[in-house]
């Protein structure tokens, strides 16, 4: 055969090997021996390696970047006692957060400045956790009941996030909707707080990393001018003519890149909670709104220094996929699955409720579902 017919069955082989082989909820995190080592460390030992930064900068310098990325999800991620699928609520947490983590340098900064999830228990509340203890009875700024709160990144770099929420499942708190992801929202900020700390080389060398925090301040300001975000246009007229607030992810820079993120991930499924308008939830959309952006005109009525901070943003703005692209990678790990899979796992649960009233009865088991089986 010719090279490109021999291509075509290698792709061709390739697509059948993919459909018979779906992705694997259930495969394991990382077959990595230090991945195995740290299973069995306890938490102090976990907690000591992530802030030791010749043991971290060592690993990384020896490990290719996806298995330093299971490490670093394996020392940061906690399921205390309370948590009803421990095993299972962290694999998933390690796995996203593997996923997330495609920059070294920035896995490498997150845990040496602290950051570290703890998996909240599904029928406890956040203040329950030692961590936010001090939270108790108090409100955010937006006026929620901190006991509520399913997830939340702390000044420090504690990042709580709800046991549901990894597992698709519902508790007394509410959940949110199907496909959105907390941890990638919240492990967001994280990321958004070492860009903003990291030393600036010379935009001239090509760093994609050089100068993020100013791209994600531009990107905000892209949103407010362009009326759109994350979570669609900013603000929805009602029928009698008022106007909602505006949505959360045009709030600030920071819960910006946060939507962003998300909407980069596919891990943004949902509603605006002001604005009802669907979120957006594909890197397609990201890479419209850039360029939408960068190609805006200026009207006529703008001053010179008007002028020029709109053409020093469309420049920010057009490293804005390079800079999604270096530090989440252009796609998701196939095997990862849906996030925060709640209409799946309430399909199943109903198929096993089903089954079970089949097979119990009013009276116990049917004798007739016995016959044929052997012991």
């Amino acid at each position: 055969p010719t090279p490109e017919q021999r291509l075509t069955e290698i792709r061709e082989r390739r697509a059948r090997n993919r459909a018979a082989n779906p992705p694997d909820p259930l495969r394991p995190v990382s077959t990595h021996p230090l991945v195995a080592e740290i299973e069995q460390w306890s938490p102090a030992q976990r907690a000591a390696h992530a802030k030791d930064e010749t043991w971290v900068g060592t690993a990384g310098r020896q490990l290719k970047t996806r298995h330093f990325a299971h490490v670093a999800a394996a020392l940061m991620v906690t399921a205390p006692p309370g948590v009803h699928q421990p095993a299972a609520a962290s694999r998933q947490a390690r796995r996203v957060i593997a996923d997330v983590l495609r920059s070294k340098e920035v896995a490498q900064r997150l845990l040496l400045s602290g950051t570290r999830v703890v998996i909240i228990p599904a029928d406890q509340k956040l203040t329950d956790l030692p961590e936010f203890a001090s939270l108790a009875g108090t409100k955010t700024h937006v006026g929620q009941d901190w006991d509520m709160v399913r997830g939340v990144e702390s000044r420090n770099g504690v990042i709580a996030v709800g046991e549901e929420n990894l597992l698709g499942t519902t508790t007394r708190f509410g959940a949110n909707a199907d496909g959105y992801s907390v941890l990638t929202h919240e492990l967001a900020h994280s990321v958004h707080r070492v860009l903003t700390t990291r030393p600036s080389g010379r935009l001239e060398d090509g760093d994609p990393l050089d100068g993020a925090a100013a791209v994600i301040g531009a990107a905000h300001s892209a949103g407010v001018r362009l009326d759109d975000s994350p979570h669609g246009p900013a603000r929805r007229q009602r029928s009698d003519g008022t106007w909602t607030q505006p949505n959360y992810a045009i709030s600030n820079q920071e819960e910006f890149f946060a939507q962003l993120t998300n909407t980069w991930l596919g891990s943004n499924g949902g509603r605006d909670p002001f604005t009802g308008f669907p979120m957006r939830n594909d890197q397609q959309w990201v890479t419209q709104f850039a360029q939408r952006f960068t190609q805006t005109q200026v009207d006529g009525s703008e001053t010179q220094q008007e002028i020029r901070r709109l053409e020093t943003e469309q420049r920010l703005v057009q490293r804005l996929v390079p800079l999604l692209t270096e530090l989440y990678g252009p796609k998701r790990t196939p095997d990862l699955g849906p996030h925060n899979p709640r209409e799946a796992v309430r399909q199943e649960n109903e198929v096993w409720d089903a089954f079970r009233s089949l097979w119990d009865g009013p009276n116990g088991p049917d004798p007739g579902l016995l016959q044929g089986t052997t012991p």
